[in-house]
């Protein structure tokens, strides 16, 4: 596969990109995405810039499993785009979502982060290059280190505890998996021990956008979709205390006061749900 070969030569994280076979999309690929991935160090690849002999549903797949990032682009609600979208999903890729407008955003995918360009290609291709170069760091520590061959190499010694010579013993680095939502499990590898700064700034982003679109939904008539409601303010409530708490122990002072507010205007939604539940009230805001 493309993406492999590319992979063995240049040792360049490669991205996938999933988008519309449109030519209103072009500048977004060539000013944004590519650039982006060449800012971060790497490689773009779109499927119809490939040669190949297969179907191109299944270059598609065979792409999508074999590349380090994808990147898709979620303006207009193009319906190959989300399948693709979930199939990536469904092998556990780390997918980066991007569009243009807010409102294309179906419900099931508004706890995934996504960076929202309103058009701005400057802006795109600064925070696609920012999570781009975050994403390859997570990846890379992911990868387990490779044992140095010990042939030849002296034997441990007994009397002054030393391990014999050319092996790594250093500990691989822990992903932990996260349920984070009340219908989708987002799996989130924390990589705190990486670029710790970073990658609170990018968590707080993330959640800073789910409070936004929590704020912008109509609160919910049905008991069912009210006790849903809910169960998700609990949640994003518990993921800002566990920022907070990081935040407190990097000494981030701004951050801490941005997830502050945050939590106050989740407790906000949650007693307006709280209400709209009471007898003789009515749902909606």
């Amino acid at each position: 596969m493309i993406g492999d070969r590319i992979r063995q030569m240049g040792k360049k994280p490669v991205v996938f990109v999933l988008m519309p076979f449109d030519a209103a999309f072009n500048d977004v690929y060539l000013l944004a995405i590519k650039q982006a991935c060449l800012d971060a160090g790497a490689h773009a690849q779109r499927v119809d810039e490939q040669i190949y002999q297969e179907t191109i549903l299944q270059r598609v797949y065979d792409e999508i499993r074999s590349a380090d990032l994808i990147v898709a682009e979620m303006t207009g609600r193009n319906p190959n785009v989300f399948y693709e979208v979930g199939y990536a999903h469904a092998l556990g890729k780390k997918v980066i979502l991007i569009t243009s407008e807010v409102e294309d955003i179906p419900f099931d995918l508004t706890y995934y982060p996504h960076i929202v360009y309103r058009g701005r290609m400057a802006v795109l291709r600064e925070e696609l290059a920012r999570r781009i170069t975050f994403l390859a760091a997570q990846r890379k520590a992911e990868r387990p280190r490779k044992r140095k061959s010990t042939r030849g190499a002296p034997g441990p010694s007994i009397l002054n505890g030393e391990s014999s010579e050319g092996i790594d013993h250093t500990p691989a680095k822990a992903s932990v998996a996260v349920a984070l939502t009340s219908n989708v499990s987002e799996r989130a590898s924390d990589f705190r021990d990486v670029v710790p700064e970073v990658a609170l700034t990018d968590e707080l982003s993330r959640i800073s956008f789910r409070v936004q679109q929590l704020q912008a939904l109509q609160l919910p008539k049905d008991d069912a979709e009210i006790f849903k409601f809910r169960t998700v303010c609990i949640r994003i409530d518990v993921e800002l205390r566990r920022l907070e708490e990081r935040a407190v122990r990097l000494d981030d002072a701004q951050s801490a006061e941005r997830i502050t507010e945050l939590r106050e205007q989740v407790a906000e939604r949650l007693n307006a749900a709280r209400v709209s539940s009471e007898p003789g009230t009515t749902g909606g805001i």
